[in-house]
């Protein structure tokens, strides 16, 4: 059995209150696809929010190292910032996304 197919990793997410849960699980469900995907900027529009997802560099968070996203949103309570650490542990061929991402620090 082969696990090539296999990708598995740790996201960090630190937000403010001004999002539900639901609204950060799905900022987080789509930071995860942006790393996948290769993407680095994405305008995002929820049932309660909007705003703009971007990657912003390499960070770590004590021993994990990966990419970095933040997102500004308007919401109804006001504004919300979010900022996730996406640290995929596989590290199938996505050395260049984080060698890219160092660049933008």
């Amino acid at each position: 059995m082969s696990n090539e197919n296999y990708r598995w990793g740790y996201a960090f997410l630190k937000s403010d209150s001004n999002l539900d849960s639901s609204a950060r699980f799905d900022l987080m469900r789509q930071a995860i696809q942006m790393y996948l995907d290769h993407e680095s900027n994405k305008i995002i529009e929820g049932e309660n929010y909007g705003g703009t997802l971007k990657m912003k560099g390499y960070a770590s968070l004590g021993s994990f190292g990966g990419v970095r996203f933040e997102g500004n949103f308007n919401t109804e309570k006001g504004k919300a910032n979010l900022s996730f650490l996406i640290s995929e542990q596989t590290y199938a061929g996505f050395g260049d996304l984080e060698r890219d991402a160092s660049l933008l620090n």
